[in-house]
């Protein structure tokens, strides 16, 4: 038995560089009653996983789980929002030719950035960062007490662009009735005012989305929230480094007032656990989108 499981163990190592992610997930399945040692081998195959992003962003979004045996999160991964052909028809017509103002100096963003947040579109402009997409060597990781986190390799200045909080694009009713049957869910509403009236922007990651969605949680965040239109009326939700960022340190966002309870009923809040000096003690919850 001791031959064999050597000679097996030789044989996976040679095999593992050209395995898939599910081919991985599949022989880590079928190897959970085979010998220690080769059980040993796929586990440290599994705890880094190349690219969460399959090759779509510039930079691989490794994910790393040194905490337990915990498969690897699956996402059908997107850079950007998607939505339903109803919903991309009114977003067509709202796409305007638009001028960007500046917002950004080296790269970052300004502490005057002008708001809303125009980029142009063009490549070749200075301004066009969110549209560029991830150039950050971020990495999804496994935390002790959270679940999966994210944090960058790599320190980050302050302004500099991290990521998009990207998904489906979903209409309110439909953001209604994904909530009354998931609860929690990672949709994310962001509310605009004008005199107009008020523009709900509503992104749900849970299913199709990228790095952002793995972004916990913090009453004292490290990444600031923005919205920033690419050549179109309609917003994406970029996520700036608020302040200077070690590497390696947990990025963070909030995902608004801890203080409130959205309409969630008793005994249904989520304690918070992101060990901030003032911590509000809860997740916020909303469920008016």
């Amino acid at each position: 038995m001791a031959i064999f499981a050597a000679s097996m163990e030789n044989l996976i190592r040679l095999a593992l560089p050209h395995l898939s992610q599910s081919a991985l997930d599949a022989l880590w399945r079928s190897a959970k009653s085979l010998h220690p040692a080769i059980r040993a081998v796929l586990l440290a195959r599994r705890a880094k996983r190349r690219d969460l992003s399959d090759g779509q962003e510039a930079i691989p979004v490794r994910v790393v789980n040194d905490v337990d045996e915990e498969p690897h999160p699956t996402v059908a991964y997107t850079k950007c929002c998607v939505c339903d052909a109803a919903m991309a028809a009114r977003i067509a017509d709202a796409v305007a030719a638009v001028a960007c103002a500046a917002p950004y100096a080296d790269g970052r963003l300004k502490a005057s950035a002008p708001h809303p947040i125009v980029e142009c579109g063009d490549a070749g402009c200075a301004c066009f960062v969110v549209g560029r997409g991830v150039r950050a060597p971020l990495e999804v990781f496994k935390t002790s007490r959270r679940g999966w986190g994210l944090r960058c390799r790599r320190a980050l200045g302050r302004g500099e662009f991290v990521c998009e909080y990207a998904g489906e694009l979903l209409s309110s009713a439909e953001a209604a009735r994904r909530q009354r049957r998931a609860v929690p869910n990672y949709i994310f509403v962001v509310r605009e005012h004008s005199r107009a009236g008020t523009w709900r922007t509503i992104i749900d990651p849970t299913h199709t989305g990228n790095v952002g969605r793995f972004a916990n949680h913090s009453c004292d965040p490290n990444l600031a929230v923005h919205l920033v239109r690419v050549a179109s009326l309609v917003p994406r939700i970029a996520l700036f480094a608020s302040r200077d960022v070690p590497a390696s340190e947990e990025l963070t966002i909030s995902y608004g007032d801890s203080g409130a309870g959205g309409g969630a009923a008793p005994g249904a809040r989520t304690p918070c656990e992101c060990g901030a000096a003032e911590c509000g003690g809860w997740l916020p919850c909303d469920l008016s989108a």
